[in-house]
C-alpha cells in the first residue's frame, strides 16, 4: 500500500506539468504514453569474490507503461511503472533423498519487482529519433522464490521455496540506456531500446551483500493522448 501511495503522489504532479498549456505545433504533444515489453539479463553483484564467481546471468521478463513529457526539446522526462523480474542462478549438484548425487543443475533465484524509474531523456533527429536516457529508480519487491532446476531429464518435481523474508522490500539504483524511435503514422511510434540497471542498495538480508544488476532489451509502442 505504501508503494501504491508513493506512485500516485509521484505521478500526479507530472500529469499536472504535462497539462500546462504551451505553444506547440500540431502532432507535437506535450505528453505521450506507451507500452514496453522485453527481457532482462539479470544477475546479483556481490561484495564477496566467491559469490561473484558462482552467480550466473539469466533471462527474465520486463513490461512497462510509461509517459514521455516534453520539457524543452531535445530534453524530455520519462516516467514509468514497470514489472521487472530480476534474480540470478548458481550451479549446484542435485541429490536424491538418500544424498546420492544425480547430476548437475541450477538453483534459480526469482525476484519480482514493481519499479518506478524517472529518467532524463535526450532525443536527436527529425523524424526517426535516436535517444539516450539516465536517471534513478525505486523498486518494490512483491515476490521472491527459489528452487532447483535440474540439467538432466527427471520425473521428480523440485519445489519452489518462498524467499520473501530473505530479501528487503525496497531496492533503489540507477538506469541508463539508448534507443531509437521510429514514427509509424498519426503520432504513433515504434520503440527499440536497451537499458542497463544497477542497484545501489543491498537486496539480501543474509550474507553476502547483493545488488541487483541487469541489461534489458525492449520493444515498445508510443502514441499521443
Amino acid at each position: 500500500m505504501r508503494g501504491c501511495f508513493f506512485i500516485i503522489c509521484f505521478f500526479f504532479p507530472l500529469f499536472q506539468l504535462a497539462a500546462q498549456p504551451e505553444n506547440k505545433s500540431p502532432g507535437d504533444k506535450v505528453i505521450r504514453v506507451g507500452l514496453n515489453f522485453g527481457a532482462n539479463i539479470s544477475n546479483f553483484f556481490a561484495d564477496d569474490p566467491f559469490y561473484k564467481d558462482i552467480y550466473n546471468w539469466r533471462f527474465r521478463f520486463y513490461t512497462a507503461v510509461f509517459q514521455d513529457i516534453r520539457i524543452a526539446p531535445p530534453f524530455f522526462l520519462h516516467t514509468e511503472v514497470n514489472y521487472s523480474a530480476m534474480g540470478t542462478m548458481q550451479k549446484v549438484y542435485v541429490t536424491d533423498f538418500n544424498g546420492d548425487t544425480l547430476g548437475r543443475g541450477s538453483f534459480k533465484y526469482n525476484l519480482h519487482y514493481i519499479q518506478v524509474p524517472v529518467l532524463a531523456k535526450f532525443k536527436f533527429g527529425k523524424k526517426t529519433k535516436f535517444m539516450c536516457e539516465a536517471g534513478p529508480y525505486i523498486g518494490f519487491l512483491v515476490a521472491a522464490k527459489g528452487g532447483i532446476d535440474p540439467d538432466f531429464s527427471t520425473t521428480t518435481v523440485y519445489p519452489l521455496y518462498n524467499l520473501l523474508d530473505t530479501y528487503y522490500t525496497i531496492d533503489a539504483g540507477i538506469k541508463g540506456g539508448i534507443g531509437i524511435e521510429i514514427p509509424i503514422l498519426n503520432g504513433q511510434t515504434l520503440l527499440l531500446g536497451t537499458r542497463y540497471t544497477q542497484g545501489f542498495t543491498d537486496v539480501s538480508k543474509v550474507s553476502p551483500r547483493d545488488w541487483n544488476t541487469g541489461i534489458g532489451f525492449h520493444v515498445g509502442y508510443m502514441f499521443e493522448l
